[in-house]
């Protein structure tokens, strides 16, 4: 009776005040979900009444009720769709053709294959090759102009042989696989599934989880083949954050705020082939435009900033970024020819080579805690032994070689910490021997940057200050870039972006527009004018945008450097930008990061350790040039495919099922991405259009062509930002 209604019959109830000859009066009621028919309420308005229209006894008759329950109601809808597969039986003549009985594709195809080839494609191929008749048949039911033939409608044609194989043998389950994973995907419940499956769309509930494991097993196998193949390995971890908000609060059951632990994992692209292993005792260093071998003990500031021929190679790369900026406009266009696509380096043609990333299981741990920290290193250290021991018989490759592991700051700080921690234990296990160097990853860095640019030059008392950074953000309607970086990194930077371009346009104002000009003329001319170079540092508006390109050129050359995975501009950057977070502030824990790595790979690591942390910082999951993404970039954006998925388990997020979800998180989305290449579906982007920035663009301009930020007026300023300093051409 539970959740179910009912309907009482209640036979004639005979009164002396009713004609005999009346008709019997039948009264039916409905139940409420607690289904109790012995307690009607009085006040309500189905209660029964006598003819004489007083409220009837429940003495005066007798109840005759028939509840239907779940089981009865499951029992009629069986009975129901059995007489409806009798009746369609009945209308058509079924014979059964042996000729379909293959080995299909649709049974053998792995996930692999699901995720990297074209199925839709393999699947036309297979009906060509083993019944064109049902080809012929199927596609001119679908295709009404054999002149517009569409993805959709080829489609359309392998899902229904998909969909019909499966009716026939439910291991022909390729379609299957892959819609059964991108409901799961898409947050589908289990009754959504099921409803699936019995249209022949997706396997069953438990052909869910089993596919997941599976996934989780396929990732596993495919990782330890990865290092069979290449054993210079690095792991990048984050933590990953839930908050779980429940309807009922009680003391047993209240908000969770839920602090976890996710990794990933990849390979080396370069040859360590000849590189020493050995700890230099000295490095070389340049000194002026000389490289000297310098002793550690002889290492001083200077060799932490830029020198001579470092500023020089700076200077060249901004000019081409600046060129970039500026010729999108049509009277610059012609700097697009003159200009590289890419900015060689030496590495260029390796960074180019397409990786594959493989998620390491979640762990339950909480970095912020010194306790998790040792067990999460442990479990590190489980993990790679157990790898390298299925990869290789043993772990002489695991002790050679070891893992580089990688975090943003707080993250290395706390996993190093727990390394120091177990300095003096015994083994090399017990030691964390083999998860060697931590390194502090390059994009929280950028991030902190672009934080740091903000606190510095983004007041809200600048509103009514023309030309100011809030000012521009108020006008252009940019209400998601309120200042807190970290709350959405794309709007703020684009925002900064957006400015720097409209200022390089302004700077390029009182140039002739004409293509025989020199490049390195045109750019040599907007360089000096915003930086200042030929002005003195009392006119403030000056210096504020002279502050606002500095910071906003150091963002785009940083992610240059990772696009092309440039290993030594690497370098050239973090350098600089310990000068930028110094100057912002004396004790910023971002500034020590920076000085920590140019240490490290300059001067205390080995040529072959310094060679794999500069390398594992860039990550190519698409291959060709360009394509590199900062090593946590990745990781973030795991992280979030690995919370989609969890997020889809709902109350049920044990230990099983969220290392389940996470674990297959990697292949779902590489079958989903698979999926709308090939149906040619765009991925959903926040980013704006080009129609929208070209007006913002316009926009941004003509406010700023009224403040006139590049005429040197000796003694302005914004209130706001007074007495502002000028970056000096060394800092820039």
């Amino acid at each position: 009776m539970n959740g179910k209604f009912g309907i009482i019959e209640l036979p004639p109830v005979v009164s002396n005040t009713v004609c005999p000859e009346s008709p019997p009066q039948v009264f039916s009621h409905t139940v409420g979900p607690a289904g109790d028919a012995s307690t009607t309420d009085k006040t309500d308005d189905h209660a029964h009444y006598h003819r004489n229209g007083s409220p009837s006894n429940d003495h005066d008759h007798e109840y005759i009720c028939k509840l239907l329950t779940e089981e009865n109601e499951e029992e009629e809808d069986e009975q129901e769709c059995i007489d409806r597969t009798k009746i369609i039986t009945d209308m058509l003549t079924i014979t059964s053709n042996k000729d379909y009985d293959y080995a299909s594709l649709l049974r053998t195809s792995t996930q692999r294959d699901l995720s990297e080839q074209d199925i839709f494609m393999a699947i036309i191929q297979e009906m060509k090759e083993r019944c064109p008749s049902l080809l012929n048949t199927l596609i001119s039911v679908c295709v009404k102009d054999k002149e517009k033939v569409t993805v959709r409608q080829i489609t359309s044609v392998a899902v229904a042989y998909s969909c019909l194989m499966f009716s026939r043998n439910n291991k022909n389950s390729a379609i299957q696989r892959v819609l059964t994973l991108l409901a799961v995907k898409g947050d589908a419940n289990d009754e959504f599934i099921r409803r699936l499956n019995r249209m022949s769309l997706s396997l069953s509930c438990s052909g869910k989880i089993r596919i997941l494991d599976k996934a989780v097993s396929a990732s596993k196998i495919q990782l330890v083949e990865a290092i069979r193949s290449n054993p210079i390995m690095k792991i990048t971890g984050d933590n990953l954050d839930f908050y779980i908000r429940t309807n009922h609060q009680s003391t047993e059951n209240s908000n969770q705020d839920i602090h976890w632990f996710a990794s990933n994992a990849f390979f080396a692209r370069l040859s360590y082939e000849g590189l020493s292993e050995n700890k230099p005792e000295v490095s070389p260093v340049f000194v002026g435009v000389i490289v000297t071998m310098v002793r550690l003990q002889d290492i001083d500031a200077e060799m932490f900033v830029l020198n001579q021929c470092e500023t020089v190679k700076m200077i060249d790369v901004k000019k081409v970024l600046i060129g970039r900026l500026l010729c999108d406009s049509e009277e610059f266009e012609w700097l697009n020819r003159k200009l590289p696509q890419h900015i060689p380096h030496r590495y260029s043609d390796r960074m180019s080579k397409k990786q594959q990333v493989f998620t390491l299981k979640i762990m339950f741990k909480d970095e912020s805690k010194n306790e998790d920290c040792l067990n999460i290193m442990s479990d590190y250290e489980d993990q790679i032994i157990e790898l390298y021991t299925k990869a290789y018989g043993n772990t002489d490759m695991l002790d050679r070689h070891g893992v580089v592991l990688g975090g943003d700051m707080l993250t290395r700080e706390r996993l190093q910490n727990a390394k120091n921690i177990r300095h003096l234990a015994l083994t090399p296990r017990g030691r964390f021997q083999h998860l060697a160097p931590v390194t502090c990853e390059l994009w929280h860095v950028k991030q902190d940057l672009l934080a740091k640019a903000y606190k510095a030059l983004y007041k809200q008392e600048s509103l009514g200050q023309c030309g100011t950074l809030f000012h521009l953000k108020t006008v252009l309607r940019r209400t998601n870039a309120n200042g807190n970086v970290k709350s959405n990194y794309k709007a703020h930077e684009e925002l900064l972006l957006l400015i720097v371009k409209a200022l390089i346009r302004i700077a390029a104002d009182d140039l002739p527009h004409s293509s025989e000009q020199n490049r390195e003329t045109v750019l040599s001319h907007i360089f000096s004018k915003i930086y200042g170079l030929n002005c003195s540092n009392d006119d403030f508006i000056y210096n504020y945008y002279c502050n606002l390109i500095t910071w906003g050129l150091q963002i785009i050359n940083m992610s240059d450097t990772a696009k092309e995975g440039d290993t030594e501009r690497l370098i050239l950057n973090m350098k600089e930008n310990a000068e930028f977070f110094y100057s912002n502030s004396t004790m910023s824990k971002y500034f020590t990061e920076c000085v920590n790595t140019i240490l490290q790979v300059n001067f205390l690591l080995s040529p072959h350790t310094r060679t794999r942390v500069l390398e594992g910082a860039f990550v190519n999951t698409k291959g060709g040039n360009g394509q590199n993404k900062e090593a946590d970039l990745v990781q973030e954006h795991a992280i979030r495919n690995q919370k989609d998925i969890i997020r889809g388990l709902g109350a049920n997020k044990t230990e099983t099922a969220t290392r389940r979800a996470s674990g297959s998180a990697n292949i779902i989305y590489k079958i989903g991405d698979n999926v709308d290449k090939l149906l040619n579906i765009p991925k959903p982007t926040t980013s704006h259009t080009k129609k929208t920035t070209s007006k913002d663009l316009d926009l941004a301009v003509s406010i700023l062509r009224k403040v006139g930020p590049f005429n040197y007026v000796k003694g302005r300023k914004f209130d706001s930002f007074k007495e502002i300093p000028k970056k000096s051409q060394k800092n820039c």
